[in-house]
């Protein structure tokens, strides 16, 4: 497979792990309150840097994972 490609797949596999990832985080917190009235939450700094960090190693292990297969 081409390298292009897959890194590609492993950018778009990454990028589905953090949306599943965030609503996972809305349902939590509207389990908890009843209502999802923390945006002041999803627009702090930290938690944004951290949600980088988190996809930048997502996109990492799967190509590091994706190359082992090969």
């Amino acid at each position: 497979m081409n390298s292009f490609f897959k890194l590609k797949k492993t950018l778009i596999i990454s990028i589905q792990i953090i949306i599943f990832s965030q609503i996972s985080v809305w349902l939590h917190l509207y389990s908890k309150s009843g209502e999802i009235n923390h945006l002041d939450f999803f627009l702090d700094k930290d938690y944004i840097i951290s949600n980088i960090k988190f996809f930048i190693f997502i996109w990492i292990f799967l190509i590091f994972i994706s190359y082992m297969k090969d």
